[in-house]
Order: structure tokens, then C-alpha cells, then sequence
């Protein structure tokens, strides 16, 4: 049994690494291009992180979108429990864009929802 775990923590690890990678790309490219985008921390963009302390999530979400306000994007990855989902925020329109590969439809995405709305 705790080689599994082993395993499966190690998938994790790599699979985390491999998603930072990504993201970090997309950073980059987008300064490199001056596309008027920001990108929050999707380590703090969790459900379990807003369950945990909403309060510093919070704070952390109003203070990037004071600091984003000249952009026309602001990105980041959410985790809802196991599952990754990339959400677009679009202030001038007052619109959220949430990329999901799953389409069945059972995310819950209404604590994230309440947590921008404020």
C-alpha cells in the first residue's frame, strides 16, 4: 500500500512541476508579447485555500485585481478538489471564462464565484 502511495505522490509531484512549467511559459510569453495579461498564484487559487483561510485568499484575490486593473485579462488556475480548471477574468466586461476539460458539469465552482464577486 505505500508503494502506491509512493506512486502516486510521485505523479503528483511530477504532474505539479509539469503544470508550474506550463504556466511559467504562458508568464513569460505574455510579457515577452506585452499581451495585457496578469497571472494569480494557483497555489492560493484552490478550493481547499479558500475553505482554509477565505479571509487571505481574499485579500490576495482584491489586491491582484487592484494591481491588474490596466490589464484586459487576468488568468489562473483553480483546483477544485483533484481536478484543474483555467479561469480567464475579464474586468472590462465584467465576465469569468472558466476552461474545463471535464464536461459533465459537476464542478462546483460557487465559493470561487462568491470570492470574486466580492
Amino acid at each position: 500500500m505505500s508503494l502506491l502511495i509512493g506512486i502516486c505522490f510521485g505523479f503528483f509531484t511530477h504532474f505539479l512541476y509539469l503544470f508550474f512549467l506550463i504556466f511559467r511559459s504562458l508568464f513569460v510569453e505574455a510579457k515577452a508579447k506585452d499581451i495585457p495579461v496578469g497571472f494569480l498564484d494557483p497555489q492560493l487559487m484552490s478550493l481547499n485555500s479558500i475553505k482554509f483561510d477565505r479571509v487571505a485568499v481574499l485579500q490576495y484575490v482584491q489586491k491582484a485585481f487592484t494591481k491588474y486593473t490596466s490589464k484586459d485579462f487576468i488568468m489562473f488556475a483553480y483546483n477544485s478538489c483533484g481536478h484543474w480548471v483555467v479561469v480567464i477574468v475579464i474586468q472590462k466586461w465584467n465576465k469569468v471564462i472558466y476552461l474545463d476539460s471535464n464536461r459533465s458539469g459537476n464542478h462546483d465552482f460557487s465559493m470561487l464565484k462568491l470570492l470574486i464577486d466580492e
